[in-house]
């Protein structure tokens, strides 16, 4: 009686959830109709006290778990991942942040840059630490260096007559080289004029200019190349620049038109066959004295040579180390002592 008691106090809903958890559960069984049920095994054990129980406390449970979750939004979908990023950066995009050491000066722009006025100067090619192209002037090859200044590579083939090199290239480098090998094999060029700027020649800068007769050299440098004015056959006077301590191996070989050299500064060596060949050599000019030692083959075929002006003492040439080959004219030359008085 008590369970008959308890199925009666249900409410219609309650009855109506109960028969549909009973389709769900033991789909044969006969629906649960009010007042009435089926004659079946499960029909009587709902018919129970017991049984009635069970479903009122399942059905009151879920229906209290329900309204806990709707309280509570336990159901609430989040949003998704690239909602929250986009709204984000919406955020960022509209509050920016002034870069450190910029304030607002309150004064109100119209977003334009005024450029500054050109001037004369802004037009002119910067040389400093910038590479110019090759260019050529008057047939002479200038190269940049990249730091203001640039080396003569050469000239153009054709070129005939004297080469006279500038004190800058058309950019404004200053020239201060020449590069090994520029002139080499201009057979028609007869004279060359470097600038005062030029400090390095690099060897056989003039090798092989069989046309050339005159050159000018700037009065001082630091390098100074091997085989410089090497088969230079029309070539009949040099004067060294300060800053050459050596001439080297072949400088002149085979200059046979060569009459006089002069040095400016103390030579300390001649190199092998500095002046093989030079059969018109006549004078050598060492005015600082200074000199160690002599090369092989430097004054081979030197027939004309007859004296060398030299600024050191007698003892002093006394004790120059001279190579034993082909250099026999060297040692019985006649030697005159500038620096003596």
């Amino acid at each position: 009686m008590k369970g008959m008691t308890a199925f009666a106090c249900m409410s219609d809903l309650d009855l109506d959830l109960i028969e549909e958890s009973m389709s769900l559960f033991t789909p044969t069984a006969a629906p649960l109709v009010r007042g009435r049920r089926a004659d079946t095994a499960l029909s009587r054990f709902f018919g129970s006290g017991w049984g009635v129980a069970v479903l009122c406390a399942a059905v009151s449970i879920s229906v209290l778990v329900a309204i806990v979750l709707a309280g509570r939004g336990g159901w609430v979908t989040p949003p998704p991942p690239d909602t929250v990023e986009s709204e984000t950066t919406e955020k960022e995009w509209e509050e920016p942040t002034e870069p450190d050491g910029e304030t607002d000066t309150g004064e109100e722009t119209d977003g334009t840059v005024e450029t500054p006025a050109e001037t004369e100067g802004d037009t002119e090619p910067a040389t400093e630490g910038v590479l110019h192209p090759d260019v050529t002037e008057g047939g002479v090859l200038f190269i940049s260096q990249g730091d203001g200044t640039c080396k003569i590579k050469g000239a153009d083939r054709t070129y005939a007559g004297e080469i006279l090199v500038p004190e800058k290239s058309p950019y404004g480098d200053t020239v201060t080289a020449v590069a090994a090998g520029a002139f080499k094999g201009f057979k028609s060029v007869t004279a060359v004029t470097l600038p005062e700027t030029v400090t390095i020649i690099k060897g056989s800068a003039f090798q092989g200019c069989s046309s050339l007769k005159t050159v000018t050299l700037p009065r001082k440098v630091t390098e100074f190349g091997r085989a410089m004015f090497d088969m230079c056959g029309e070539l009949t006077a040099v004067v060294l620049p300060l800053g050459v301590t050596e001439i080297p191996a072949m400088t002149f070989q085979t200059c046979v038109s060569l009459q006089r050299v002069e040095a400016r500064d103390t030579i300390t060596a001649i190199g092998a066959c500095a002046f093989n060949g030079c059969r018109s050599l006549g004078s050598l000019t060492l005015p600082k004295g200074g000199l160690k030692s002599v090369g092989s083959q430097a004054f081979l075929n030197c027939c004309g040579l007859h004296t060398v002006y030299y600024g050191g003492s007698r003892q002093e040439w006394d004790g120059v180390e001279i190579h034993p080959t082909d250099n026999s004219r060297f040692e019985y030359v006649n030697v005159v002592f500038t620096g003596e008085e």
